[in-house]
């Protein structure tokens, strides 16, 4: 069997996405959780479900098992595929989190990160890795970017070899990194393991384990996944802060655009009549984006505090973070790679058994320790999104806790974003922030406490 180039073949199977694109395959792409026929007991047991599954459907001729092919051949077919995808499905993918997604925007990014694994994979492990991610990926492509009258297109062609997917359990399935690793090799396993990721979604019993037993009377599923949150979204603000061992409650709302690389945070505090607000421009801007396009006064790289009182406003402090962009969507699980041993999830637990800022119902609890202090998480089961977070509301000081209710997962409205921020007055300049999720107003009250 020939394997064309990818730009001869994207000629031959291209065809007109508002006449291949189905709901059905909206449908499937829309649908998170795989059926049962997709899933499998550990790795192992769902890579096996998932080549049946395969020799079962049009890919059957075009199917060649992953060790018979070379890294060429494996790149040549994940051209192909990456070239004819279908945007529409790649989009729901991008736009709702998915692990789906493309892990790089096109081609050329691929193309850099095979250059390097060809560089990286410097032991028979990482040659493993660098060739067997390609396996996965190249069914992910074929199965999840692909409309059912493309699958059957490129079959009738018969000019590509989908690999099966390897047999085995996860390589580096109990990886924790050390920094006795060197780069390259960090590079090799961290590029396996993004690879392979959709197979939390194909495994029954995902082996994530709490520090602390759940109650007897806590749901058993869904099992514990691990943290990402939404790249856009809103939700209502409730919770508290403690300043010097005196406690005030404060209400407002959340909105997140990771997209945009921005973050806005508005606390209410009524019994003082007032509203401190926090906008985020993170570091770099959008590749599109112009300064016309930013509200007046506004620069990347800078959070602008803003409080009011009886709706004036009393000030606007403007503190310089120059490299930050905002906080990652899986900061928390990034963690993990980064320094596994102090991520933890600690339990499942009932939020109404806690004070929860008005959080309610079960949630997966999650918290990170660094020289600062612990952060702390909370994942809601019934919708997978965080609930509440807790953690000191400076380096080894005080402490706070949101809550977030009433998410709406949009795009948070550019109207939320606008202010005249040419008023705002300097007010610090630093190269680190302390943030492990986002902030509280603790700060903003303790300078008018002292006013």
């Amino acid at each position: 069997m020939k394997v064309y180039s990818a730009a001869v073949f994207v000629a031959a199977v291209t065809s007109s996405e508002a006449a291949d694109l189905s709901i059905k395959d909206l449908r499937r792409a829309k649908t998170k959780v795989p059926g049962t026929s997709f899933k499998g007991s550990s790795f192992a047991h769902s890579s096996s479900k998932l080549n049946k599954a395969l020799e079962r459907s049009s890919a059957a001729p075009m199917l060649v098992g992953c060790a018979d092919l070379s890294v060429d051949q494996l790149q040549e077919t994940m051209a192909a595929l990456i070239e004819t995808r279908t945007t529409a499905l790649s989009e729901v993918y991008e736009l709702t989190s998915d692990a789906r997604a493309l892990r790089h925007s096109g081609l050329k990014g691929y193309q850099e990160e095979w250059a390097v694994l060809s560089r990286a994979a410097t032991s028979p492990d990482l040659s493993r890795a660098a060739h067997d991610m390609m396996c996965h990926e190249a069914v992910m492509l074929y199965v999840h970017h692909q409309t059912a009258q493309q699958q059957a297109a490129l079959a009738l062609e018969g000019k590509i070899m989908l690999p099966k997917l390897p047999v085995g359990e996860r390589l580096f399935n109990k990886f924790t990194p050390n920094t006795t690793m060197m780069p390259e090799a960090r590079f090799v396993v961290d590029a396996y393991l993004k690879s392979t990721g959709c197979a939390a979604c194909h495994t029954d019993q995902d082996g994530l384990k709490p520090d602390t037993p759940s109650p007897t009377d806590a749901p058993r599923w869904p099992p514990a996944a691990e943290p990402v949150i939404p790249w856009r979204w809103s939700a209502d603000l409730g919770g508290w802060m403690d300043m010097g061992g005196k406690r005030t409650n404060f209400s407002g709302s959340f909105h997140y655009d990771y997209a945009l690389n921005r973050l806005k945070e508005h606390w209410v505090v009524a019994n003082m009549g007032m509203e401190i607000i926090n906008y985020w421009f993170g570091a770099p801007s959008p590749d599109a984006e112009q300064a016309k396009d930013l509200p007046k006064g506004a620069k990347r790289g800078h959070i602008y505090q803003v409080m009011t009182m009886g709706g004036n406003v009393l000030s606007c402090k403007d503190d310089t973070y120059p490299t930050f962009s905002i906080v990652r969507p899986d900061s928390f699980i990034k963690q993990w790679h980064n320094d596994a041993s102090n991520l933890h999830y600690v339990a499942r637990e009932n939020m109404a058994d806690e004070d929860m800022g008005g959080a309610k119902g079960w949630a997966d609890h999650w918290t990170y320790a660094d020289s600062c202090g612990n952060f702390s998480l909370w994942v809601g089961l019934d919708s997978g999104l965080p609930v509440y977070t807790r953690g000191p509301t400076g380096c080894n000081s005080g402490n706070a806790g949101n809550s977030y209710l009433n998410h709406t997962l949009a795009p948070p409205p550019d109207a939320l974003f606008q202010f005249n921020f040419s008023v705002c007055k300097p007010r610090n300049t630093s190269a680190s922030i302390h943030k492990a999720l986002w902030g509280s107003p603790n700060e903003a009250m303790q300078e008018l406490l002292v006013v």
